[in-house]
């Protein structure tokens, strides 16, 4: 899998269209950081943490989800879908890092 993410990086030229005027091309030079990749080792306790950490979000994310649907459909107002929308993505990261962070402190399995 790491091998073929890499190939990830020549997407990092597409940001010389930001050059003709589009500015929001310049973020497609993020991809470069993809050929970093190929010089890092295979981590598996970094792995499993990450999808330790991953099944976290994910739990928080149907719970925040279910309760955002329920939210608009009492309100149905496009501001409450907007802040719903950014609740919910910003609680499903905060989840992701934090328990993230506690995995990796804690060290063991």
């Amino acid at each position: 899998m790491k091998r073929r993410l890499r190939y990830l990086g020549f997407l990092g030229f597409l940001g010389l269209l930001g050059l003709t005027g589009n500015l929001a091309f310049y973020g497609l030079f993020n991809f470069f950081g993809f050929w970093a990749l190929s010089k890092q080792k295979r981590d598996e306790l970094l792995i499993l943490n990450a999808e330790k950490a991953g099944l976290n979000a994910f739990k928080v994310s149907l719970v925040a989800l279910s309760l955002a649907i329920a939210i608009l459909s009492v309100f149905k107002t496009l501001e409450a879908a907007m802040i719903s929308i950014a609740g919910v993505f910003t609680v499903q990261l905060l989840t992701f890092i934090i328990s993230f962070n506690y995995y990796e402190k804690r060290g063991n399995i």
